[in-house]
């Protein structure tokens, strides 16, 4: 297993590969004193800008703290979520109107493989093709994240949260917010599936999700020895 490593002044944190999961993230008290760039603290390495100077950390970074030093008392750590393996959840559109009813039950009958060919602005996957009914170009509109769309070749592409912020392909279904955190951590190879929702349940979901979050806080357990993972 493969192991990253870090350095944060005296600090060494050895972080191994999850073995369920593609994405890890590393919280600090009090935040980290970088720059931020319009309005956020956060690095998109397509345009090289943000955290420290638009780049991937490598070896040998020193990552500024805003801390001087810990907050008193014992860690705290939380138990992962459960998450049942179950479909992934869409709702339909906006442009399903631009595919075959047959592509459509292909898309929730099917099972899709998540390809090599993926990072944060999308994952491609791989699977029976899904047919055009009205072509493949529409005229640019803006996607959001959770979008499924369908190039010329019929192999569907689920955005993800660095997507871009228009498009000429029409979009299929979109995974809704509270499964999409799930989606972005398959592995490539792995086999997924989806099912169709109405767009009130969507919304349900998404309150639950965030009251979850909400309350992240009062889950945690100071000292206990488990280990701490969040998966959004």
């Amino acid at each position: 297993m493969s192991l990253i490593l870090i350095q944060i002044v005296a600090l060494q944190l050895r972080l191994a590969n999850a073995p369920d999961a593609v994405w890890g993230y590393l919280a600090a008290a009090g935040g980290f004193d970088v720059e931020p760039q319009m309005g956020s603290l956060s690095t998109h390495l397509r345009s090289g800008i943000g955290g420290l100077d638009g780049r991937a950390i490598s070896a040998g970074d020193e990552v500024p703290l805003c801390a001087g030093e810990a907050p008193g008392g014992s860690e705290y750590r939380l138990d992962q979520p459960c998450r049942p393996p179950r479909p992934f959840r869409v709702v339909l559109g906006p442009q399903d109107d631009h595919f075959t009813a047959e592509a459509i039950r292909t898309l929730l009958g099917s099972g899709y493989r998540v390809t090599h060919q993926g990072d944060r602005q999308g994952y491609r996957l791989a699977g029976p093709p899904l047919e055009h009914a009205k072509g493949y170009n529409i005229v640019s509109d803006a996607p959001v994240p959770g979008c499924i769309q369908v190039p010329g070749a019929g192999q569907p592409i689920v955005l993800l949260m660095d997507c871009q912020t228009i498009g000429g392909y029409p979009k299929i279904a979109t995974v809704i917010t509270a499964d999409l955190g799930r989606f972005s951590q398959c592995r490539p190879g792995t086999s997924v599936a989806f099912e169709a929702v109405a767009p009130e349940c969507a919304q349900r979901a998404r309150l639950e999700h965030m009251a979850w979050i909400d309350a992240v806080p009062g889950l945690a357990v100071r000292g206990a020895p488990r280990a701490f993972w969040l998966l959004q």
